[in-house]
This record gives C-alpha cells, structure tokens and sequence, in this order.
C-alpha cells in the first residue's frame, strides 16, 4: 500500500511540475503575441512588406457600379504611386488595371516592369 502511494506521489509531483512548465511558455507565449500583435509591430512588417501608412483622411472608397470607376481608382492609384514610388506591387496593380480596362499602363509602370526588389 506505501508502494503505491509513493508511486502516486511521484507521478502527482510530475504532473504538478510539467503542469508549472507548461504554464510557464503559455506566459512567454502570451507575452509574444502581444509584442507582435502591436500596431508599431503590425506597421513595421507592413514597410517591410512594401505598403505604405495612408494618413487619416487621405483613403477614400470608390462605390460599385458608376461608370467610370475603373479609370478613377487607376488614376488615383497613379497618383499614389507618385507620392510613394517606392511600391512596386501597386505599379503592378496600376497595370493590372490598366490591363483590364483596354488601355496601355501608366509609364512610371513599364519602366518599373523588369526590376525586382528581392521578395518573394
């Protein structure tokens, strides 16, 4: 009977220890979520990832179905991209684009076309 009760006791005390290390990276993981979820965090791997912050104000939604959206949301998209030359995705949606509606894309597009910024 002792036997047992020592082997209880063992195995409790495991338990009870692995039970402290878990909680103990749950805590450390937690805390990492937190750091990553941050909005300097979440910007920071936007730059990283080519985007721009848009000031308040500045973002404005096109609505469906006027005619003549696909020209205003590429000639707006072309005007950011003069404000923000540095993003290649958005020349390259320019040109998607320009694509869809029939025309030639935006020149600041085809000089950009052959050059690559490394991501991937």
């Amino acid at each position: 009977m002792q036997l047992l009760i020592l082997h209880l006791n063992t195995s409790i005390g495991r338990s009870l220890e692995r039970a402290a290390q878990l909680q103990r990276q749950n805590d450390a993981l937690s805390i990492a979520i937190s750091e990553e979820s941050s909005a300097e965090a979440v910007e920071r791997r936007g730059r990283a990832a080519g985007m721009v912050s848009v000031p308040p104000g500045e973002l404005h939604f096109l609505r469906g179905g006027v005619k003549g959206d696909l020209a205003r949301a590429e000639q707006s998209l072309a005007s950011r991209l003069v404000a923000h030359p540095g993003g290649i995705e958005a020349r390259s949606q320019a040109a998607m684009l320009s694509q869809a509606q029939g025309s030639s894309p935006p020149p600041h597009s085809r000089s950009e076309s052959g050059s690559s910024q490394g991501g991937g």
